[in-house]
């Protein structure tokens, strides 16, 4: 519920303070919970915090490496972070594990493109 309740603060209300707060509280009473950890990225990138972002992305991917969606959130943040060679490599490696779906191509195709 926190998590949720975060992600409503974060992309609904703009409410960064209490998105941050309500997040870690899900990460603190469940810090196995990959998608809290990839909220958190999200909250970090969203405040320009981009070195942060990339560092939770990658504990969500620890928790659920199999998951396209996260792979591709910690792509999506090493790209902002103009990472570009990581970035492709973590795109490349979701669609060598087999993941068929048009966002992983969209998102290679902007590495190229920069």
């Amino acid at each position: 519920a926190h998590y949720s309740l975060g992600v409503v603060k974060m992309l609904y209300d703009w409410n960064w303070e209490g998105a941050e707060k309500e997040i870690n509280l899900a990460i603190e009473l469940c810090p196995s919970y990959a998608e809290a950890h990839d909220g958190y990225a999200a909250y970090l990138s969203a405040t320009g915090k981009k070195n942060e972002a990339i560092a939770a992305a990658e504990i969500a991917v620890d928790l659920d490496p199999l998951s396209w969606y996260l792979n591709a959130n910690l792509g999506m943040y090493l790209l902002r972070a103009n990472r570009l060679e990581d970035s492709k490599e973590r795109f490349r490696k979701i669609l060598d594990i087999g993941t068929i779906h048009p966002h992983m191509h969209r998102m290679m195709g902007q590495v190229y493109l920069l």
